[in-house]
């Protein structure tokens, strides 16, 4: 989950200087990350996308 937080806020500038390419590189490592993870237990009940719901993963207005 870290790599895609920071990606996004990466992709935002938030927190940092706008790095677009590097914020895709660490979705790319969460996706890559969690296609080899057999334990899943950090997407079990609790976790805090449960508390402010699921955010949308459409990224094509920050490519325009």
């Amino acid at each position: 989950m870290a790599c895609f937080d920071v990606g996004f806020m990466m992709i935002q500038g938030i927190g940092c200087d706008v790095n677009v390419e590097g914020g895709f590189e660490m979705i790319e490592k969460g996706i890559e990350l969690e296609r080899h993870e057999e334990d899943m237990s950090w997407k079990s009940d609790g976790s805090a996308t449960d508390v402010i719901g699921p955010q949308s993963m459409d990224l094509r207005s920050l490519c325009l």
